[in-house]
């Protein structure tokens, strides 16, 4: 079964006061659960004004941890093989995790493309919009961040690929060398097809030139660490051109980009959890695997920082080396 993939949010509980007085955690948290356990409709409003309800639903609660389903009330028609439509309009759901036990207070939205667009973002912010009028009446905030971090291209590649996540595409810009400043490391490269790139720009006039490598179907490109792929890299790293990788569950890559804390779980796990599979092995002490999997995610998170949003590209990052 293909896995799902999830993005990450930090949930940050705070006072609603205008002097922010510091508030009891686990009260707060405590408070966070209670407002979870009896979570309003939700509605969308669409042209003219009309407001129909998002099909948000609780599944389980238990120990601090909510699973949520949630559609958007925006209908796909289902389709048989020959395209013929059938009776029924399917809403596609996605899984919202609130991991609220002692300390932790995260948040993970499955990305779907026949969910919001695959736009986490939006599932955060209805939430979040939701949460911050419930807890208004305690007297308190909430402001959900995303795990966020710059990461080095290899770095990236690596921790994808550890998640088994496929690459699609790769994609290398090269400008035109008479419009930008010059090329570092160039001459010191055996990389005939990038000085090819750059004088074909510069014969067409054009800005740049691009060169996309991409995967046969269902597979995924071999990317090492070395050889002519890695100069190229370390090229384009240097000085700061656009390169970027297409996966198939994380999506695309730009390198010097804040990228999304992102992880892959087995949707079996969240059925398990919420048909309360092997309850008396968990009394036992062993945890179930979507538990595991929260508490690996906590692990990972410390690797990370938050912000409400991503920013764009950065400038001036740090120079690589190039390989041998």
């Amino acid at each position: 079964m293909t896995e799902s993939t999830f993005a990450i949010y930090k949930c940050i509980l705070k006072s609603s006061e205008e002097r922010e007085a510091q508030i009891n955690v686990a009260q707060a948290q405590k408070i966070f659960g209670q407002v979870l356990n009896s979570f309003p409709k939700m509605y969308k409003k669409l042209k003219g004004g009309v407001e129909v309800p998002y099909t948000n639903s609780l599944l389980r609660s238990d120990e601090g941890i909510f699973i949520f389903r949630i559609s958007d009330p925006k209908g796909l028609q289902l389709v048989d093989v020959s395209q013929n439509p059938y009776d029924v309009t399917n809403y596609p759901p996605c899984f919202v995790i609130f991991d609220n036990r002692d300390g932790i207070c995260q948040m993970a939205i499955e990305r779907r493309s026949d969910a919001f667009n695959s736009n986490t973002d939006k599932v955060r912010d209805l939430f979040e919009d939701q949460l911050r009028a419930a807890l208004a009446a305690y007297k308190l905030d909430i402001q959900i961040n995303i795990k966020k971090r710059i990461g080095e291209f290899w770095e990236v590649v690596h921790e994808r690929i550890a998640q088994k996540d496929i690459v699609k595409n790769v994609k290398f810009s090269f400008p035109n060398p008479k419009n930008v400043a010059p090329i570092e490391h160039l001459e010191s490269l055996d990389a005939d097809i990038i000085k090819y790139m750059t004088t074909v720009a510069t014969a067409l006039k054009a800005t740049k030139g691009i060169l996309q490598y991409d995967a046969e179907k269902n597979k995924s490109l071999d990317l090492k660490e070395e050889g002519d792929f890695a100069n190229m890299v370390a090229l384009c790293c240097v000085n700061g051109y656009d390169l970027s990788v297409q996966f198939e569950n994380y999506g695309e890559f730009k390198y010097g980009e804040e990228k999304r804390m992102v992880q892959s779980l087995n949707p079996i796990y969240i059925a398990e959890y919420v048909r309360g599979a092997d309850e008396d092995s968990y009394a036992h002490g062993r945890h179930s695997e979507l538990e595991e999997w929260l508490d690996n995610i906590l692990v990972y998170a410390k690797d990370y920082d938050d912000g409400h949003e991503i920013v764009k590209k950065r400038k001036g990052r740090n120079k690589p080396a190039l390989r041998k």
